[in-house]
């Protein structure tokens, strides 16, 4: 199975945020064109930086290079530096020559502290390999294997010998007698071992036996190997597919065929996928079975010849092009996430120094860092038709719940993305308007026009069963939740968290779902009127469209704060009440006067005491500070085009920032001043966004699949400071 990408916990986070700010600081960017328009003044967040490394002259050829980090020489034994050793070709036709070059640098900053040169002292590498454990350097050149040692840079001729093929790679390994090996691959099947073997001037090589494979034979050219240190497997690419050779037993363990037109050029694996990449531009991923392998996923990735394929921890595959081109694939869907020009043909690509991306070009290195914010969450069953995020309250856990449009819902984990329960119903025999999940009581609520129906998908077996529903003229139209935590003498001894149900109608009446909480309305402050099981919170002639309840970033944390209600009717008349719980009874307070929109409503969000409301065909949002008398309007900063009206609203209290999704598949962070100050273009057409979690991370809602964005990839500097003082 794949490893599905998991959410960081937030010690990760923070530290991850934290590098990022030390990282940014040392990072100057290139100054974005000045472009007049008020909508492109919003910074677009930066995906791709690349700057050079070692640049030289035009008649240089690099020939190879490895890389490897040390400590530095300083007192400071914590200071790790970069080290670059490459191999020079001088193409002259009257003063042919090679040499070496070992760079100490920092590829944090990209300044090169210091640089030895062995000019005429070492043939010209084709191929370079570093064995940190050991110091060593094994170094290929016409048909022989060359080893070097290297004390701090220091390169020291130790021995040589013959190597009866073209070499393509060379693989260090430590067997379990604790023997230092090396593996070579190369043209018409060349695949042999080589012993370390020390001696009184080091080391030496010893020549072991020549590994058999029916796979490897005269007619394949190894391309490339990859060990598995723990199992002792060698991942052997060729130029017609791919083979797993166990070393332990000297035999292969599995073999996949490419079953295509074109030579294999590059290829990885990853759990139990392999993915090929063809001189044709075309990726397969290939699923490794008991019996036969078949292909899961094809699509042409470049238009020229691949020559890398990189795969990162959390399942992004990065591939390499001779055109310059390095493109970022979900391995999950195959997704494009993101793609980057060079002008120059790319020869090789690397991971260093965690996963930035080091290209070597004909006559350069540069180092590529890239930021890719949204990640993929989960696929979806069945296409999306809502989506509910509930927020942990003290130790109630967070849950994503999706409804698909034949009303199967499924409830996730937000931290593993795991799917925890599915809940099919039949959409012949009800039809959903709206649903809440309590995830306190694992409740599953659905609204129909005439009743509410409650499934408890904790207890088996579980029932939809019908448990409100009223005699009055009216229609029900949305549902909302609020969790509260009881502190009340009958309910120590049981579960103390609720999910208190609050339903609107189409005579604008809000009515409290009875349930174990036992809570009921209270008289109205300064009002000798008694409340029934219901309170006119619109006009009677309005139908409530909209009804958003929202805790304050307290309420998460001490079981306390500020509990919002808003209200709006299809007469564009919003309404903004406060809620308050005590004993059995629940108060409504009303701030300050009604709301008069311009357009029916999209969306509202809350954010650090600040109300956003989203209206259709608008591409700004209408933002309110909440004060002891009542609302106080914030005036937009931008007003953009209308060509681009917003869909989609949501917000995250311990930022105190918002974000929008508008119709060009934009997402635009803005701040609690009503200001933009970041923006992001999708190539994945998005439905929605939610707040996935309360550091503010964003679900991304297409039809078929879930992305989140991390915000530590996407929000500004100051943002992300702020955030790294919260300390839970």
């Amino acid at each position: 199975m794949l490893a599905q990408p998991k959410l960081l916990t937030w010690s990760a986070a923070k530290t991850r945020i934290i590098n990022r700010l030390n990282y940014s600081a040392t990072i100057h960017e290139e100054a974005s064109p000045k472009i007049s328009t008020s909508a492109s003044r919003i910074p677009q967040i930066s995906l791709f930086s690349s700057r050079s490394l070692t640049k030289f002259q035009f008649d240089t050829h690099l020939q190879a290079f490895t890389y490897y980090r040390s400590n530095d020489d300083d007192e400071n034994t914590d200071n790790i530096e970069d080290i670059i050793i490459t191999s020079l070709f001088y193409d002259d036709p009257k003063d042919p020559r090679s040499a070496v070059f070992v760079y100490f640098t920092s590829l944090t900053t990209g300044i090169i502290r210091r640089c030895l040169k062995y000019d005429f002292q070492f043939p010209s590498f084709q191929l370079l390999k570093y064995i940190s454990r050991l110091e060593l350097i094994v170094g290929y050149s016409n048909n022989r294997i060359y080893l070097l040692s290297n004390k701090n840079g220091n390169l020291k001729y130790l021995t040589s010998t013959s190597c009866p093929g073209t070499v393509r790679r060379i693989i260090y390994d430590r067997t379990t007698r604790s023997r230092d090996v090396i593996y070579v691959g190369g043209d018409k099947g060349l695949f042999v071992r080589w012993y370390l073997d020390r001696d009184s001037n080091g080391y030496e090589l010893r020549l072991g036996d020549r590994l058999k494979s029916v796979f490897i034979n005269r007619e394949h050219n190894v391309i490339d190997m990859k060990l598995d240190r723990i199992s002792h497997k060698l991942f052997i690419v060729g130029h017609k597919g791919c083979v797993i050779f166990d070393t332990l037993l000297n035999r292969e363990s599995a073999s996949v065929l490419s079953a295509h037109g074109a030579p294999v050029t590059c290829a990885n694996i990853y759990g139990f996928s392999i993915i090929m990449g063809f001189s044709d531009g075309i990726m397969k991923i290939f699923e490794i079975g008991n019996e036969s392998i078949p292909v899961r996923y094809q699509l042409q990735a470049h238009h020229a010849a691949m020559i890398g394929l990189l795969i990162t921890t959390d399942g992004i595959i990065v591939t390499g092009a001779v055109n310059g081109t390095i493109g970022f694939y979900s391995l999950e869907s195959l997704v494009k996430l993101g793609e980057h020009h060079f002008t120059e043909s790319i020869e090789r690509i690397m991971f260093v120094r965690g996963e930035d991306i080091l290209v070597k070009f004909k006559n350069d290195l540069q180092l590529l860092t890239y930021t890719l914010p949204i990640r993929s969450f989960s696929a979806a069953v069945q296409p999306i038709e809502q989506l509910r995020v509930t927020f942990p309250v003290g130790s109630i856990p967070s849950r994503v719940v999706l409804r698909s449009s034949q009303n199967l819902f499924t409830v996730h984990n937000p931290r593993s993305t795991q799917i925890i329960n599915v809940i099919p119903l039949s959409p012949n025999r009800i039809i959903v308007n709206d649903f809440m999940y309590d995830s306190a009581g694992e409740i599953l609520y659905i609204l129909t026009s005439k009743i509410i129906c409650s499934y408890h998908c904790a207890s088996q077996p579980a029932y939809l069963l019908n448990m409100f529903e009223v005699k009055d003229d009216c229609l029900f139209t949305k549902l909302c939740c609020v969790m509260w935590f009881s502190l009340l003498p009958e309910h120590t001894k049981k579960r103390r968290a609720f999910g208190i149900i609050f339903v609107g109608t189409t005579n604008g009446k809000l009515y409290l779902v009875p349930g174990d909480h036992g809570l009921k309305y209270a008289l109205l402050p300064n009002s000798p009127d008694a409340l029934d099981s219901y309170y006119q919170i619109l006009k009677d002639t309005a139908t409530v469209e909209t009804l958003e309840i929202f805790q304050a970033y307290e309420t998460y944390t001490t079981r306390g704060g500020a509990r919002y209600l808003l209200a709006i009717g299809n007469d564009l008349i919003a309404k903004f009440y406060r809620v308050s719980i005590s004993d059995h009874e629940i108060f409504l307070r009303e701030l300050g006067v009604p709301i008069r929109l311009d357009s029916p409503c999209i969306g509202a969000a809350m954010a650090e005491y600040r109300i956003a409301i989203a209206c259709a065909l608008r591409g700004y949002i209408q933002m309110y500070l909440i004060t002891i008398h009542g609302l106080d309007e914030i005036s937009p900063k931008d007003i953009l085009y209308e060509d681009s009206p917003i869909k989609s609203l949501t917000g995250c209290d311990t930022l105190g920032l918002f974000a929008t999704l508008n119709n060009a598949n934009e997402i635009i962070l803005w701040t609690k001043n009503n200001e933009a100050i970041r923006k992001l273009k999708c190539d994945a057409p998005l439905i929605s966004i939610a707040n996935l979690n309360d550091r503010g991370d964003i679900l991304l809602i297409s039809n078929r699949r879930l992305y989140f964005l991390m915000i530590s990839d996407f929000a500004p500097d100051q943002a992300l400071f702020d955030l790294t003082k919260k300390n839970n």
